[in-house]
């Protein structure tokens, strides 16, 4: 069979033709997926009988407390923000948040990190500005973090599981007793950052599905209850 010069010459471009269908066709289907597991997020809030409103105000509060997760990267972009105030808890922020994370050199390709991030509030304030992070994550999701390791002798799981820092250690040894060393020892894998009157908590890279805010919640609590009271 002869193929003709035209033929092979259109060959690149009805390649790129069907890639390009292609990646349309799974932006497409990832944006309907998004758009499900928020309006099932939405009707979770309802069954658990909360109230929640979008709050931009919040986030702005959030920015201006220098938390490191919403410095992050390029391009940050909040998707949305629900106020919610749960029994046994003083409020909840609850929030989509993705940034491009920054590649090791100049030629390195950036990927887009998305996460749902809570800020849980804090009423007797005071908090120590800490970062906590699991150990053994990629480098590009991390960020530096400011002051010395914080060790537990008392915890040695602790101490294997995380890292703990922040430009005041005696502060921070002060809030991380017993019941709060022993809730991140049961509970792995959080990123958790506080500053003030917040704390907030996120996995690097996963976002809630609905079927997960019930536990989320009462994670949540557990994990405020676990703070100086």
């Amino acid at each position: 069979m002869v193929v003709s010069p035209i033929a092979v010459l259109l060959l690149p471009f009805a390649a790129w033709a069907v890639l390009a269908s292609a990646k349309i066709g799974r932006e497409a289907w990832a944006g309907r997926r998004e758009e499900k597991r928020r309006a099932g997020i939405a009707a979770a809030v309802s069954r658990l009988g909360l109230t929640g409103r979008v709050d931009d105000h919040a986030l702005e509060i959030l920015a201006d407390a220098g938390f490191a997760i919403l410095r992050r990267g390029r391009s940050p972009s909040y998707f949305y923000c629900l106020n919610r105030k749960p029994e046994g808890t003083s409020g909840i922020l609850l929030f989509d948040f993705s940034y491009q994370a920054r590649g090791d050199g100049a030629d390195d390709e950036s990927m887009v990190v998305r996460q749902t991030v809570a800020a849980l509030f804090y009423p007797k304030g005071g908090l120590p500005r800490f970062e906590l992070r699991p150990k053994g994550l990629l480098r590009k999701i991390g960020t530096a973090l400011v002051g010395q390791k914080i060790d537990f002798k008392s915890h040695p799981d602790f101490s294997r599981s995380y890292l703990l820092r922040g430009p005041s250690e005696g502060a921070i040894r002060r809030i991380f007793r017993l019941n709060l060393l022993e809730y991140f020892e049961n509970h792995k894998g959080w990123w958790a950052e506080a500053n003030g009157m917040w704390l907030i908590l996120y996995r690097p890279g996963r976002l809630l599905q609905p079927e997960e805010l019930p536990g989320f919640i009462d994670d949540a609590r557990l994990l405020l209850w676990a703070l100086p009271r």
